[in-house]
């Protein structure tokens, strides 16, 4: 979410995309205002943005108060409120792990879930987008921001398999905050996409 790619993804989009947020909210404290403020104007995301703000309100997680699977959930719990929408087709940015089709950790990834709850009956195709060397921007502390550089986080074994370095938003070192799993498709993604260099996110695109 922090790099260059995704800002050029962002600019790249048809003007009749829906832009929102589905991940949890830092605080849930001016919602009720936000929500106000959205009922008293007419515009296209307008139905969208109320339906994920109230469940915000109802179900009362924060980031700091959620637990890693409550988050994927949530998430899932979400993006069906886009669904039941019916938007033509419906592009989910996110982390690589809440992307894969079958979690590397010990409770289900976003995708894996939004698989389960809709049997299968929504089409999803889930793209794994790595760097073979990266440099980005963490939290180290949780507040302050760290601009570090990790290399060889992308490595292609076959035409279909890469060993990947997946890297904490609290990274302080490689040998602390990396893990090293092995993906391929189609268990994890459909496909890979591999860019040769990761930059972090700047202000200047904006």
């Amino acid at each position: 979410m922090r790099s260059i790619e995704f800002a050029i993804f962002l600019h790249a989009v048809p003007k009749t995309t829906y832009i929102a947020g589905f991940d949890l909210p830092l605080s849930i404290t001016q919602h009720k205002d936000y929500i106000k403020r959205i009922q008293s104007v007419t515009f296209p995301e307008r139905e969208l943005l109320l339906g994920l703000l109230e469940y915000d309100l109802d179900n009362g997680l924060c980031i700091a108060n959620a637990t890693p699977e409550q988050r994927e959930v949530t998430m899932a719990k979400k993006i069906e409120i886009a669904v039941k929408l019916s938007f033509e087709s419906i592009i989910v940015i996110c982390h690589n792990f809440h992307a894969t089709y079958n979690s590397w950790l010990n409770y289900p990834s976003l995708c894996q879930i939004i698989e389960d709850r809709f049997c299968k009956n929504v089409g999803i195709t889930s793209y794994g987008l790595f760097s073979e060397n990266i440099e980005f921007i963490a939290t180290p502390d949780g507040h302050s921001l760290a601009v570090n550089t990790v290399k060889n986080t992308c490595e292609k074994i076959d035409s279909q398999t890469y060993k990947v370095k997946m890297i904490s938003s609290h990274y302080r070192t490689e040998n602390s905050d990396v893990m090293e799993p092995i993906l391929n498709a189609p268990q994890h993604f459909d496909e890979f996409v591999i860019f040769p260099h990761g930059k972090k996110l700047n202000m200047e695109l904006y």
